[in-house]
């Protein structure tokens, strides 16, 4: 059997085992590209998280902050915080659900309307600038590869709650060099 093949920008361990080098590129690939969209929401005084409730709410208004926290896969009280901050900036507009009083309803202001065009512009910006680069061939196959793994990830048994890497990370993200 031949050695394998790892790019010299993904170095991975020699002896560990092919599952654990594509997870380790993965969390690399993972890390970087959280850390380029971040760089490029900041232009915008967002963090990616408000970029993606801009995005469900666009596609959804008047969605419950429950049902944003599972679409997002945030814990309920990291949702709640940003939308507090969104909510601030007059981005969004919380409400009590007139059909269920004990769920809030979360829309889009015209501010928020307004600022999801930019959304969506940067992020063009940022697939331009990640996945846009790889040839035609090579995103047929990741993607292809990546809905696989998708699909035989045991999700229901390795998951117990919503995943929420950065409990506090729900404000706007500052722009480099800033303190």
């Amino acid at each position: 059997m031949d050695p394998v093949e790892r790019p010299a920008a993904c170095p991975a361990t020699a002896d560990a085992p092919l599952t654990t080098q594509v997870h380790e590129a993965f969390l690399r690939l993972v890390h970087r590209q959280r850390l380029l969209l971040q760089r490029v929401l900041s232009r915008h005084e967002l963090h990616p998280g408000q970029a993606m409730c801009l995005r469900v709410l666009a596609q959804r208004d008047g969605v419950s902050q429950r049902d944003i926290a599972e679409t997002l896969m945030l814990s309920a009280p990291t949702v709640t915080r940003m939308l507090q901050r969104m909510e601030r900036s007059g981005l969004v507009e919380r409400a009590s659900d007139p059909d269920d009083a004990r769920q809030t309803v979360v829309r889009l202001t015209p501010v928020g309307t307004g600022l999801q065009a930019l959304v969506d512009s940067a992020l063009t910006e940022f697939l331009d600038r990640s996945l846009a680069r790889l040839p035609e061939q090579d995103l047929r196959d990741l993607a292809r590869l990546m809905t696989a793994w998708c699909g035989t990830a045991d999700l229901e048994d390795a998951v117990s709650a919503p995943f929420d890497p950065d409990p506090d990370s729900s404000g706007p993200v500052p722009a480099e060099g800033a303190p």
